[in-house]
């Protein structure tokens, strides 16, 4: 069975959720329990059952799929755990994605939301209604920023934070260069800034 058609077993159409949140976990059993509980205090979650999350434990070497089920009796949210052992083609980041989407995919609604996290993520409590916020003004899709724990990201590789400000910078530039070919553009951006330089070497 795979992860699509283990999803679809586990929850009738008819209970299809208001939301269903898609956390990919592969190895995440130490993160994961901070993650569900950083959802568990988002607002607009609505009576039990309204919102779902779906955890597709991928892969793992540990407990990650018994840690969750462990903590499902605590939390204000329908959690389904899936454990799936993806090919070597789609055992990367993104195919765990996908795969973990499309297995939510499988329990929603024709509106049902579908949103997507990190097993190793703490959503700020105002995530769920942000995006849900979002969708109703008639966007399509909705993204928001990660901003990197400080005491992790000080564990980072000095390389690795070298490229995170060149990325950073290119993308200020980019939207610093949009803005003066395109000043009538509906997007916020700096219309009047300056481009900015590349951080020295």
């Amino acid at each position: 069975m795979t992860p699509f058609d283990a999803a679809s077993a586990a929850l009738p159409q008819a209970a299809a959720p208001r939301a269903i949140i898609a956390i990919p976990a592969h190895d995440e059993a130490a993160r994961l329990p901070a993650c569900l509980g950083a959802l568990g205090a988002q607002h607009q979650l609505g009576g039990y059952g309204e919102t779902a999350v779906l955890v597709l434990a991928n892969n793992c070497s540990d407990d990650t799929a018994g840690i969750a089920r462990s903590l499902a009796p605590t939390l204000p949210f329908r959690l389904l755990v899936q454990e799936c052992r993806l090919p070597p083609a789609l055992a990367h980041a993104g195919g765990a994605r996908r795969t973990a989407m499309e297995a939510a995919a499988a329990l929603a609604g024709p509106r049902t939301t579908l949103l997507c996290t990190d097993a190793d993520a703490r959503p700020e409590p105002g995530w769920l209604a942000a995006n849900l916020a979002g969708l109703a003004a008639g966007a399509d899709a909705v993204a928001g920023t990660i901003r990197l724990d400080p005491a992790e990201a000080a564990l980072l590789p000095p390389t690795l934070r070298r490229r995170e400000a060149l990325e950073a910078s290119y993308t200020a530039r980019l939207e610093a260069l949009a803005a003066l070919l395109d000043p009538w553009r509906t997007t916020p951006g700096p219309a009047t800034a300056p481009i900015p330089a590349l951080p020295s070497p």
